[in-house]
C-alpha cells in the first residue's frame, strides 16, 4: 500500500469491525481516519478494536502524534435498523454518495473507493445501475496478485473507483 498524502482524511461508511480502516491507518498513514457505522453495539466493538490495534481515539490526550487522528462516528444513512447487506440499502448508500459529491466548500472532489464482496450478482448490478442513475462515474480497479486473506480464493471481490466530481458524464461498466 502506498502512503496517502499527509493531508488526506478518510471517511469509511459502514466500518463494521474496522478491519479495512485499521489496515489503512497502519499501512497508509492518513492524517485522519473517520470510522462510521449506525449501530451502537458495532461502534463499541469498533472502538475496542481500534485500541487493541495500538491506535488512539481522538479524545485520548495521550495520542501518538505519529498515528492518524482517529474518530469513531455514528452515521445512519436512512435510519435503518438492520445490518445493511440488502438491496434496499443501496439506494441509501448512493444517496449519501450523491450528497458527498455535492459538497463543494473547499472546491475539492472526494476520492471514493468501494470495496465489495459479490455475494449476490443482482445486488451488485443494482448498485452500479443506481450509480449510473445518480450520474456517478465508476470503474473497476485492477486486481493485484497478492492474496491477503485465505477466503479471497472462494469469493469474488471488486474495488470500484468512483468519480464524484463530474456528474455530467456517463458511467463505465463493471
Amino acid at each position: 500500500m502506498v502512503p496517502f498524502p499527509p493531508t488526506r482524511t478518510v471517511l469509511e461508511l459502514g466500518s463494521g469491525a474496522g478491519l479495512t480502516g485499521l489496515a489503512i491507518c497502519k499501512m497508509c498513514h492518513p492524517q485522519a481516519y473517520i470510522f462510521s457505522d449506525c449501530h451502537n453495539r458495532v461502534l463499541e466493538k469498533l472502538q475496542g478494536n481500534i485500541l487493541l490495534n495500538g491506535l488512539s481515539l481522538e479524545a485520548d490526550i495521550s495520542a501518538n502524534l505519529a498515528s492518524p487522528r482517529v474518530i469513531v462516528a455514528q452515521l445512519d444513512w436512512e435510519h435503518r435498523d438492520d445490518v445493511l447487506y440488502c438491496p434496499e440499502a443501496i439506494v441509501s448508500l448512493v444517496g449519501v454518495l450523491r450528497r458527498l459529491a455535492a459538497y463543494r466548500e473547499h472546491q475539492w472532489s472526494p476520492q471514493v473507493y468501494v470495496a465489495l464482496t459479490v455475494h449476490n450478482q443482482e445486488t451488485c448490478q443494482l448498485f452500479t445501475t443506481e450509480l449510473g442513475r445518480a450520474r456517478i462515474r465508476w470503474e473497476v480497479e485492477p486486481r493485484h496478485d497478492q492474496k491477503l486473506f485465505p477466503y479471497e480464493e472462494h469469493l469474488e471481490m471488486a474495488m470500484l473507483n468512483l468519480t464524484l466530481k463530474d456528474s455530467h458524464t456517463t458511467p463505465t461498466g463493471l
